[in-house]
């Protein structure tokens, strides 16, 4: 009789670890092993998606302008490698601004330029601008909108040591984080715009050596959140801090009305 309970027992314990579900297999998110590759997938995955939106936080001590904003931002990939791009930071900013940049130009107006043109408070900004309202000009010049929409940098990850590639999650979405160091003084020598080329030559006088990017990718190869932080030689670090939501839903980016512009 005991070893009929025995064997009965066994049998329900045997029975009921069968029923019992296995626990999912979660497949790991693919991961880039090297620069170029990450640059390659990435651009591809946004280029198709064109279109989203942005918002976070820049602190740059150095800028009298972007000491410290927290922009909202739009994008638009344009045929042609081209990129449009609304900029507010009207919410948060002493200076408050919108910058547009359309492939026919860049436009800005601030509060101030709407106290002194009602009529036309957007100003065309141009390289080498006349000194009115030069606030504007030099916000522009100073970098904001580039350090805005980090995406921009991501030819700057050429020059870069991919440091890790780890399994993350960023509200709720699965993702792969990843770590970049750009040495500035390699970044500045690659095939890169005058704009950006100058930018990194004074971030470079400025005494500061190397950018670390932090960037969180979806499974489909889209930026969800890019953090780029710069040691600064004596003092708070520069950073940026942004976080991309819907790619590819329709967004509005228009140059202003040709009236209202000088």
């Amino acid at each position: 009789m005991r070893r009929l309970l025995l064997a009965t027992v066994s049998a329900l314990l045997l029975t009921g670890c069968a029923s019992t579900p296995a626990a999912p297999v979660v497949p790991e998110l693919p991961k880039f092993g090297n620069p170029a590759e990450f640059i390659s997938k990435v651009s591809a995955a946004m280029q198709e998606k064109k279109t989203a939106s942005l918002s976070g936080a820049i602190t740059d001590p150095d800028s009298e302008y972007a000491h410290s904003v927290r922009p909202r931002m739009l994008l638009r990939h344009e045929p042609g490698d081209r990129l449009s791009t609304l900029y507010d930071d009207t919410a948060t900013s002493s200076n408050p601004m919108i910058i547009v940049s359309v492939p026919e130009g860049t436009y800005a107006k601030s509060k101030g330029s709407e106290e002194d043109h009602p009529g036309k408070p957007w100003k065309r900004i141009r390289v080498d601008d006349d000194p009115e309202l030069e606030y504007i000009s030099k916000v522009i010049k100073g970098g904001v909108t580039w350090l805005a929409e980090p995406s921009r940098h991501i030819g700057l990850l050429a020059q870069a040591k991919l440091d890790s590639a780890t399994q993350d999650e960023l509200n709720n979405i699965k993702a792969v984080k990843y770590v970049f160091f750009v040495y500035l003084d390699k970044a500045v020598t690659a095939d890169i715009d005058k704009a950006t080329k100058d930018w990194l030559k004074k971030r470079i006088a400025a005494g500061r050596t190397f950018t670390q990017h932090e960037i969180w990718l979806s499974a489909d190869n889209l930026p969800l959140r890019w953090s780029t932080l710069e040691q600064r030689p004596n003092g708070q670090p520069a950073s940026t801090d942004m976080v991309y939501q819907d790619w590819g839903k329709p967004v509005e980016i228009a140059a202003p009305p040709a009236k209202q512009v000088r």
